[in-house]
């Protein structure tokens, strides 16, 4: 695997220069160049407060959010009549389940509408996001927040859920995502200078299967693309809504939020 160079110091500046985002927030522009290394010292020793705000309010302390890609972060290629909200990249090819056009779900276009805006993020996908240097990587990594607001690097591991040289990880298969998360921790531990506990972690996938495996563990797992789904129920559709990304302790799978869905109803309606 190719390793990731630790954060250039532009990041650390650009760092030093930030207040923690409000949520909902629009994101911000890169910060001008250093003007001399007496900033760039500043930034290195107030990274670790900084970066702290990134937490959020609501738990005051860091995060992390953990997206799948096919179906998650991505809809059906090309499939704007089931669903109209996703948006077409063209020109750029996904190769996820028989190949198309790279399709974004609401998620990928507006994570910046999320509680993640406030969170370190990661990627834990099966697949390989179409191949080293691909396009889709590229557009991917762009509407994650891209260095150095989200991520601190654009490299991607390439094969295997560990060991952990970035928090892009591809070639992990289902069913054992949840054990990339620790190196994705030690990882921002290392070059981020942050703690982030196990509570506040939280992972987004659209199988049922990545999100039951979690269940050993004290993170967070959400079932997303609950309402679109596809190959009988197997996978997503139109991949994860803005709506489903929510703060919440715990694992919960589709088929549970309707099982309380329909509690709710019964009881309320």
């Amino acid at each position: 695997s190719r390793l990731s160079s630790p954060p250039s110091l532009g990041f650390l500046v650009a760092v030093l220069s930030r207040r923690p985002w409000p949520p909902m927030s629009p994101r911000p522009g890169r910060a001008p160049a250093p003007a001399a290394a007496a900033v760039a010292s500043a930034a290195v020793l107030a990274l670790p407060l900084l970066l702290s705000g990134l937490g959020g309010a609501a738990a005051d302390r860091p995060c992390l959010c953990v997206f799948d890609i096919d179906r998650t972060l991505t809809g059906k290629q090309g499939d704007l009549k089931r669903c109209p909200w996703n948006k077409i990249e063209a020109g750029v090819d996904d190769t996820a389940y028989g190949g198309g056009v790279l399709t974004l779900s609401d998620l990928a276009q507006h994570v910046e509408g999320t509680f993640c805006s406030q969170c370190y993020l990661g990627i834990i996908s099966a697949g390989d996001a179409s191949g080293d240097e691909s396009e889709e990587r590229k557009v991917l990594h762009r509407s994650l927040g891209g260095e150095p607001s989200r991520l601190l690097t654009d490299e991607w591991q390439q094969h295997g859920c560990t060991p952990v040289h970035t928090p892009l990880v591809t070639f992990c298969p289902d069913g054992q995502k949840q054990t990339a998360v620790p190196g994705i921790i030690s990882w921002y531990r290392k070059y981020a200078l942050v703690e982030i506990a196990d509570e506040d972690v939280h992972f987004y996938d659209d199988r049922a299967i990545n999100i039951d495996s979690f269940k050993s563990t004290k993170y967070n797992a959400h079932q997303i693309s609950c309402r679109t789904r596809d190959i009988g129920d197997a996978i997503g559709l139109c991949g994860a809504d803005v709506s489903e990304i929510v703060r919440e302790r715990g694992i919960v799978t589709c088929e549970e939020k309707r099982r309380n869905h329909q509690a709710w109803r019964e009881r309320y309606v």
